[in-house]
């Protein structure tokens, strides 16, 4: 190799990608604004669900969920779409 061959230039390493899905199940982005009010709440509360699958979604609220066993909540995406939700905390 020599005193010069450490001054090659060396073989880029192939790029990886930054994230590897693992779960079982597919998640489809899509980051859709929505509203939603809890049982309790007079108004509706603006969130956003980032991603969804076959069995849930997540759900990203600014304000705090209402801390109860057994919750309802009504999520709200447009005049054509929306869904009635129940929540179960484990304890």
């Amino acid at each position: 190799m020599g005193i010069f061959g450490f001054f090659q230039k060396k073989n880029d390493l192939p790029l990886k990608p930054a994230f590897v899905e693992k779960r079982l199940l597919a998640r489809w982005k899509i980051a859709a604004p929505a509203k939603i009010k809890w049982q309790s709440f007079k108004d509706y509360v603006t969130c956003e669900v980032r991603d969804l699958n076959v069995k849930g979604f997540s759900l990203v609220v600014t304000e705090r969920i209402p801390e109860v066993v057994n919750a309802r909540a009504e999520l709200y995406f447009n005049e054509k779409y929306f869904l009635i939700l129940k929540f179960c905390y484990l304890t």
